[in-house]
């Protein structure tokens, strides 16, 4: 089961029958969304700059597309993403590491099993971020118990390239 698209931040709101002990719940991760989401065709336009590394701030800023000006919450975003050093900034391991620190806590709390049943960054970014990023997701879900399935095999957010036959290197940060 899962809170509102799967998202973490909204598992406090999750109401669990108190008597059915078999429930697994299960959330997605995709955070910072800019960054894992970044130039993704199926996103609204703000979501179209690419350039975005993981962690922040970049040694160069990103200039946001003009379809972040409009959107208030994407605009401090990409401030913040482009300025505030170490744990402040929203891309920052820090940062990962508090959302995962949130999930552990509810579990503990409502003695409830969690499952990453989604995370990944989608091909746009750039491939040692995304290396990054996800060897910092599985640390964090593998240091508090929590099993973790990533999203997908061999398409735009894939680990394995299937015209060439070759894994392109997610594998390995996959592996704890």
């Amino acid at each position: 089961m899962s809170a509102e698209w799967g998202n973490y931040y909204t598992i406090d709101s999750l109401k669990l029958p108190a008597n059915d002990r078999n429930i697994i719940v299960s959330i997605h991760y995709y955070d910072p969304h800019f960054f894992t989401h970044q130039g993704a065709n199926w996103m609204p336009g703000e979501y179209q700059t690419v350039g975005l590394v993981w962690p922040g701030p970049p040694a160069k800023k990103v200039t946001p597309v003009a379809a972040v000006q409009s959107v208030e919450w994407a605009r401090t975003f990409f401030n913040n993403y482009n300025t505030v050093p170490g744990a402040g900034n929203p891309a920052s391991p820090q940062t990962l590491e508090g959302h995962f620190n949130k999930l552990q806590q509810w579990s503990q709390a409502n003695n409830r099993p969690i499952n990453i049943g989604e995370f990944g960054a989608f091909s746009r970014a750039d491939m040692a971020s995304r290396v990054r990023w996800t060897q910092a997701v599985v640390k964090a879900a593998v240091s508090r118990g929590f099993s973790f399935h990533y999203w997908e095999f061999c398409s735009t957010f894939g680990v394995y390239d299937a015209a060439t036959g070759r894994w392109n290197g997610l594998e390995k940060a996959l592996l704890p």
